[in-house]
């Protein structure tokens, strides 16, 4: 008997061996060398519940999420009461979006004690992704106390406090983040955000030139500033700022290119559209292997409302041929077409106002989160092809989806005019102007 026993341990001694091994391989980026030591584990001592959870877990790491629930089951038989088996398993769910089905896996999780920060955090995101913010908001109480250092789960509370409207918390919660983690920078974005959302620039301003006191040369704090000067439509301020924070030395590589985006902006709004123009195409070209999609989108609009159609033409072209054409610059199916029908290209305008609406149908299928864009794209395409019928068809989903925003009726008041509807046509303009004043 006691043989048998030193073998066992010697057996689990060898297994945990392994999947330290694995670990440590898994943290240098060696994924099958990894995996290897953990197959190696389980056929070592095939009831250590550790060489089927943790490996369930690196599977989760890389996406792998049918293996990863097919160790989670090999584990589940070894020990049902092991809380990390519901944890891993409601991470899978959350991170497929089955809402739902994560939720159940991590009571379960909390259930058998792992009453983790970790399990606490996914089901705050469950329960918002779900609309339930109150619950969610609990959930993340929970997270933070039992890891009181852990600044994401302060992030998404306050941005989950400011996005369901809940603003006086939602300042009070940023103010708690940025005095805990002063070098956390979403906890100044949020703070901006949350007090011009107040209508409250001026406070933000001295909240910035306050922190800019004690860090003069921060960047993203000067490029906040800059935001808040284009909110108070202090153009001439902002683009200064901007332009200061362009032509400093040994920047940021992300805060610079924020700062540039920002700048672009403010000269769109300060209708310096040959400055934005010459600043976004900069951008476009210093891309490397990720697109950037916010400047090509805005590079397209900038020439669009200068009416720059021989240089839209090659930009709507250009972000075509990218790998985010159909998942996020798919605005440029209807760009194309405008650009070649300004240009007096007819035939082939409606060539391809036609092939851009089949592809925008198809983006909408692939992703419904994009489908107001494409039923609005769509029904650009077709008013270029002045079927008026078919773009107000488009734009009934705006309709039945109640959405409200000044855009939607513009343009829609565009048709009717098409359309010779000026009755209709007249009461949407005055319904569009409305929105804006209102703010």
């Amino acid at each position: 008997m006691s043989e048998y026993l030193e073998m066992q341990s010697a057996e689990r001694l060898e297994a945990m061996n392994l999947v330290g091994q694995a670990e440590t391989l898994m943290m240098a980026g060696q994924h099958p060398e990894a995996f290897a030591r953990m197959e190696e584990a389980q056929k070592v001592d095939p009831m250590y519940i550790d060489a089927y959870a943790v490996y369930a877990k690196m599977l989760i790491g890389v996406d792998q999420y049918d293996k990863a629930l097919e160790q989670l089951e090999k584990a589940e038989m070894i020990d049902k009461k092991d809380g990390r088996i519901y944890a891993f398993r409601g991470s899978i769910y959350f991170l497929q979006n089955e809402f739902g089905k994560a939720l159940e896996q991590l009571a379960r999780a909390e259930e058998y004690g792992e009453k983790t920060a970790r399990v606490a955090a996914n089901t705050a995101y469950c329960y918002e992704m779900m609309g339930e913010t109150d619950r969610a908001l609990s959930a993340y109480a929970r997270a933070i106390r039992r890891d009181p250092e852990a600044a994401l789960y302060y992030v998404r509370r306050t941005r989950l406090l400011m996005n369901s409207g809940k603003l006086e918390a939602a300042e009070e919660a940023a103010t708690d983040l940025i005095q805990r983690f002063p070098y956390i920078r979403e906890g100044y974005d949020l703070a901006v955000d949350i007090l011009l959302e107040q209508k409250k620039p001026d406070e933000a301003e001295t909240m910035l030139n306050n922190f800019l006191e004690a860090m003069p040369e921060d960047e993203s704090l000067q490029n906040l500033l800059m935001y808040v000067y284009a909110v108070q439509g202090r153009y001439e301020e902002a683009s200064a700022m901007g332009e200061a924070i362009m032509a400093k030395e040994h920047v940021d590589e992300e805060v610079l290119k924020d700062a540039a985006m920002r700048l672009a902006q403010v000269y769109l709004a300060a209708e310096k559209v040959d400055k934005a123009v010459e600043l976004l195409n900069k951008l476009v070209a210093a891309e490397t292997d990720e697109v950037n999609v916010e400047a090509r989108t805005m590079l397209m609009a900038a020439l669009a409302s200068k009416k720059c159609y021989d240089q839209l033409l090659p930009a709507a072209e250009a972000a075509l041929k990218t790998d985010a054409a159909d998942t996020a610059l798919y605005v440029a199916y209807m760009y194309k077409p405008l650009a070649m029908q300004n240009l007096g290209r007819e035939n082939e305008a409606r060539v391809a106002y036609q092939e851009g609406i089949r592809r925008l149908r198809m983006v909408s299928i692939r992703n419904p989160q994009s489908a107001l864009d494409s039923h609005m794209y769509r029904a650009m395409c077709y008013y270029g092809l002045k079927q008026y019928n078919d773009a107000l068809h488009e734009l009934k989903f705006f309709e039945d989806m109640k959405v409200e925003k000044s855009e939607f009726y513009a343009f829609r008041a565009m048709v009717y005019e098409g359309k010779g509807d000026l009755i209709r046509a007249k009461a949407d303009q005055e319904k569009a102007m409305q929105l804006r004043q209102n703010g």
